[in-house]
């Protein structure tokens, strides 16, 4: 018998994008969190906030990457209980900032 002629395989679809999925959208959030950023940096208020933020949490690095080498050099002959310490500055950290919650007018 005679083989029957098949046509050949359709091509395959056009591809849409090389990006991956979803791609598009963290584009466009990354369009929007420019458009916040410039918008921020035009109000002083805000320049200047994000400075005190920045020097706030940059002190606050320098101080828990350097406390306990100090602590430890300042008792040889102790051993400090680092853990102690530092949950007990987080605990004032914490109470202060509950008791400014607590009454706005006085602190």
């Amino acid at each position: 018998e005679e083989a029957e002629a098949r046509p050949p395989p359709p091509p395959p679809p056009p591809r849409r994008s090389r990006c991956r999925p979803g791609a598009w959208r963290a584009q466009q959030f990354d369009v929007r969190a420019l458009a916040g950023a410039s918008a921020g940096l035009r109000d002083r208020r805000m320049v200047l906030c994000g400075g005190i933020v920045a020097a706030f949490e940059g002190s606050m690095f320098v101080f828990v990457f350097s406390w306990s080498p100090v602590l430890v050099a300042g008792s040889p002959g102790l051993a400090p209980h680092l853990g102690l310490i530092f949950s007990a500055f987080m605990l004032s950290c914490a109470f202060g900032l509950s008791a400014r919650m607590a009454a706005p007018g006085l602190i």
